[in-house]
C-alpha cells in the first residue's frame, strides 16, 4: 500500500554528523550546488532514493518497495517499512525512522480483465478535485492531494524499466493516492508525523481504509436503460440521449454540481437559466434514473474492496 515517502531531518537533530562531508560519501551521482538563498547543498542517490543535504536540513524521497523489494509491483506491508528504515539507517548511520514526513504516496496494482484505458470512461468526477484525462491516465487533483490511475505496464516500459516476469502478458491498472504536502498528511493521519509511525497497525489500517474511501467517492458512470418502446419520436429519443449524457458526466449529482459551477463562473446568462437547467436535470433523473450495473465498474469495485494486507 505504501509507495513513495518523503522525509526530512533538521541539521540540529543530526549534530553528530558533518553533513556536507560525511553523508555524500555514502551516495552515488553526487552533485554540488550553491544558492545565494540557501547556501551550499549536495544531492545524490541511495539506490532509487534521492537525498538532498545542506547544513540546515537533510531530505530523502523515494519508493519504499523499490528500495527494499526491488520494484513497486509488489505491495509494501508494515514489515517492508520497518526493513526500509533499518536498511537506510545502516547506510546513512542515523535513525531514518525518526524522519519527519512531508510526502506519502499510497499505491495499489490491480490485475484487470481488459486494458486499463477501457475503464477510464466509466470513472467520472470526484468532488473537490479537478479531473484530467490523458491517453494513458486519469488524474484527480486539487493542489493538496492527487488520485492517479494509469497503465502500470505501459508506464514501466516507457521508463525503460523491467517488468517482473510474473506480470508478463497481464493488464495492470495502477491507482495511487498522493499526499504531497505535510498538511494533507495531517488531514488523514494526525497521529503520524514520523516515518517509524507508519508501521503501526492503526496507521496502516487507516491508510487502507482511506484509499478505499477516496476510490469509492469517484462518481462511477453506470448505464441508462434505453426504452425503445417510448423512443418513437425524435424528441423522446433526444431526451434519452440527454439522460445518457448525464450518466456519462458522472450521474445526476455531478450534473447538478457542474451546473452550479457554470452559474458561479458566470457562464450562464442569468439565474433563471440555472433554475431551468436544474429542473430539466431533475426531470431526466425522474424519467431515466434507473441504471444498470456496469461490468467494468463492478470489476474494479470488487478488486479494490477485496484488497487487504
Amino acid at each position: 500500500m505504501i509507495d513513495t515517502v518523503g522525509i526530512w531531518f533538521s541539521g540540529e537533530s543530526l549534530y553528530h554528523l558533518d553533513l556536507l562531508s560525511q553523508l555524500p560519501q555514502r551516495l552515488t551521482n553526487v552533485e554540488e550546488k550553491y544558492s545565494s538563498r540557501s547556501g551550499d547543498s549536495i544531492t545524490g542517490n541511495l539506490e532509487n532514493l534521492r537525498v538532498r543535504i545542506s547544513n540546515e536540513r537533510v531530505g530523502i524521497i523515494g519508493s519504499v518497495p523499490k528500495y527494499v523489494l526491488g520494484d513497486n509491483f509488489q505491495i509494501a506491508d508494515r514489515k517492508t517499512i520497518y526493513q526500509f528504515c533499518e536498511k537506510c539507517s545502516d547506510v546513512l548511520h542515523f535513525n531514518v525512522g525518526k524522519g519527519n514526513l512531508y510526502r506519502i504516496d499510497m499505491g495499489l496494482n490491480l490485475e484487470t480483465i481488459h486494458k486499463p484505458t477501457l475503464y477510464y470512461p466509466y470513472l467520472g468526477g470526484l468532488q473537490h478535485f479537478k479531473r484530467l484525462e490523458q491517453p494513458d491516465s486519469i488524474r484527480y487533483q486539487n493542489g493538496v492531494r492527487n488520485f492517479v490511475i494509469y497503465d502500470k505496464l505501459k508506464q514501466t516500459k516507457a521508463g525503460s524499466q523491467k517488468v517482473p516476469k510474473a506480470f508478463w502478458g497481464k493488464y495492470i491498472m495502477r491507482m495511487e493516492y498522493r499526499l504531497p504536502k505535510t498538511r494533507s498528511i495531517k488531514d488523514h493521519f494526525p497521529f503520524a508525523s514520523q516515518l517509524r509511525e507508519l508501521w503501526e497497525k492503526q496507521v496502516f489500517d487507516k491508510m487502507e481504509n482511506t484509499f478505499k474511501e477516496v476510490y469509492h467517492q469517484i462518481n462511477k458512470v453506470h448505464g441508462i436503460k434505453i426504452d425503445r418502446a417510448i423512443a418513437k419520436t425524435d424528441k423522446a429519443f433526444a431526451r434519452q440521449l440527454q439522460a445518457l449524457g448525464m450518466a456519462q458526466l458522472g450521474g445526476y449529482d455531478r450534473a447538478i454540481a457542474f451546473a452550479k459551477e457554470l452559474k458561479e463562473g458566470r457562464y450562464l446568462n442569468c439565474d433563471k437559466s440555472y433554475q431551468r437547467m436544474r429542473t430539466r436535470l431533475k426531470n431526466l433523473q425522474r424519467e431515466y434514473g434507473e441504471s444498470y450495473p456496469n461490468d467494468f465498474i463492478q470489476e474494479l469495485d470488487a478488486l479494490v474492496n477485496g484488497f487487504t494486507i
